[in-house]
């Protein structure tokens, strides 16, 4: 053996990097195909989220806001369906790329969604504290999908699965 040469490196199998769906990718598609539909139909369903015509006589905007807000939240999670879709079956860079879309899209809509608020007919109290949940909410968020991001960005897994060789794996 060369004394350059570790037994570590010398050992290491070929073609030995993680492929496929598996790992932390795993968990993300999961994630995107069963999870986040479940949250958001928990969401969109429980009974202290509803919009009631009470509540819609009183405050027109808020309402209307709201309903905007479920809208996206409704699109957002068929976006994610389809991204973990894609990293499921269709082995390209696209998928990759799709998914880093998705990320930085998410949290955009959900600041755009918390400073609407702003707009509302809410009492400024009422206004205010709805508007810091939901900015809280996006920062929450934005923290989860730059960690994704960078995984997407740094994966060993990803790489290996979804882009050839030469291929690199900024968004373009």
């Amino acid at each position: 053996m060369n004394q350059d040469q570790t037994p570590e490196l010398k050992f290491k199998p070929v073609g030995s990097r993680p492929r496929g769906v598996g790992g932390w990718l795993a968990f993300f598609v999961i994630g995107q195909l069963v999870l986040r539909p479940l949250r958001t139909w928990n969401e969109l369903n429980d009974p202290r989220n509803l919009v009631t015509p009470l509540f819609e006589t009183n405050f027109p905007t808020t309402a209307n806001i709201i309903g905007v807000e479920r809208a996206l939240i409704i699109g957002l999670t068929a976006f994610g369906i389809v991204v973990g879709l894609s990293l499921w079956k269709v082995r390209t860079p696209f998928s990759a790329k799709l998914t880093k879309i998705f990320l930085v899209v998410n949290p955009i809509i959900f600041l755009l969604s918390a400073v609407a608020f702003k707009f509302s007919d809410l009492p400024p109290k009422a206004q205010n504290e709805v508007m810091q949940h939901g900015l809280f909410e996006t920062g929450v968020l934005t923290a989860v999908c730059l960690v994704w991001f960078l995984y997407f960005t740094k994966s060993e897994r990803v790489r290996a699965t979804y882009y050839d060789e030469g291929d690199s794996l900024v968004l373009r």
